[in-house]
């Protein structure tokens, strides 16, 4: 029996890669139980319960309030992936436990910094490389910002088992600029959760929403379009 797992940790406000994350879960959850002994792992203990109600194993991954910092110093760093990999697996509490807990795969949602960075063989997924394909938005422009997201896909190309991406657009931007083995980019177009109608009706009534809205669930972030949506509207 296969050992698979799921490293979940993405807060909410990670907004879209959140709900990613969340329709990950589910697909490894419906997983065949006789062919599959399934884990969810993550820094955050609350994770416990939902890792009890979908059937999974939890394992409690120590997360010490150095381990973001440590990966984003590693990768401003003028030194190579191998380097990159072998310092922050030696260091970093979240490689080392993930690869205590002896999976067979590990699937990373996240585009995190630990799934190139541990020994387990691991799937991991690029959302976007708007940095490269988008530079007028802000949030990726920045030369800081493209070199440590440049460093950290080169990273999960090299060491991944497998790139999930959500298009075949998608899949044509990572091979073109990283100049990978198309064989390991794998298209998984993304679902998105069931809408939460009684949530919604909850937090309509609490904002006193007119009877006709628009619900718009993004976070404020300017490639979230906000601006261009309100003018169309107003037209």
């Amino acid at each position: 029996m296969k050992k698979v797992g799921i490293f979940l940790a993405a807060k909410r406000s990670a907004g879209g890669t959140f709900q990613y994350n969340q329709a990950a879960l589910e697909a490894i959850a419906s997983l065949p139980e006789n062919l599959y002994e399934k884990y969810l792992l993550s820094p955050y203990a609350d994770y416990s319960e939902l890792a009890k109600q979908k059937g999974l194993h939890f394992c409690l991954i120590w997360n010490p309030k150095f381990q973001d910092f440590l990966a984003r110093v590693l990768l401003k760093l003028p030194i190579g992936s191998n380097m990159y990999r072998m310092l922050y697996s030696v260091f970093s509490p979240w490689a080392r436990g993930i690869d205590a807990t002896g999976l067979d795969l590990v699937l990373f949602p996240s585009q995190d910094y630990d799934s190139f960075c541990i020994h387990t063989p691991t799937l991991t997924t690029i959302h976007d490389l708007m940095h490269r394909y988008e530079p007028s938005f802000p949030e990726s422009s920045t030369k800081k910002e493209i070199a440590i997201r440049d460093r950290l896909y080169q990273g999960m190309i090299r060491f991944s088992h497998g790139i999930l991406v959500d298009s075949f657009v998608g899949r044509q931007h990572v091979i073109e600029s990283y100049g990978c083995n198309p064989d390991i980019v794998h298209v998984l177009p993304f679902c998105a959760p069931p809408p939460r109608g009684d949530l919604l009706c909850e937090q309509s009534k609490k904002a006193q929403t007119p009877l006709k809205f628009i619900f718009y669930p993004a976070q404020f972030w300017k490639h979230k379009n906000h601006l261009n949506l309100l003018k169309a509207i107003a037209l």
